[in-house]
């Protein structure tokens, strides 16, 4: 996907039975910042951000379960492990992994969980950068 402009795109990807709203800019090729918003907030808290990443990054903001345009839980389970189960499964939805993930704080806990399965090489201020095992 192309944006093309530092105006985002307007998407949702289906996580098992609810769909999650983000918001999407640059190319798809390039390296994935995925953006999450705190606790109160919603995608377009990252609107004068997320632009200054393209045209290096591609940079998805998502609205997580409950919050924004996203679907709320039907089972009204909004635990840790469920808002982890879900940015996971937006990640299999958009077909690629996050490089970096940057959170808005006060925010997530869960973000750091998100990657649980990538060593971090460091972060500070809500950023959490990670690379691939050697």
């Amino acid at each position: 996907m192309t944006t093309g402009t530092t105006k985002a795109a307007d998407r949702f990807v289906r996580v098992g039975n609810l769909n999650l709203h983000y918001l999407e800019w640059g190319e798809a090729g390039a390296p994935l910042v995925i953006m999450v918003h705190g606790l109160s907030g919603n995608a377009h808290a990252f609107d004068n951000l997320a632009p200054n990443f393209v045209p290096r990054y591609h940079v998805i903001s998502v609205d997580v379960l409950g919050r924004g345009d996203s679907y709320w839980a039907a089972d009204a389970n909004y635990s840790n492990d469920a808002y982890v189960a879900d940015l996971e499964g937006a990640e299999t939805g958009f077909g690629f992994r996050a490089h970096v993930a940057v959170r808005h704080l006060p925010g997530w806990p869960h973000l750091p969980e998100l990657r649980r399965d990538l060593p971090r090489s460091g972060g500070a201020h809500g950023a959490e950068r990670y690379r691939p095992r050697d």
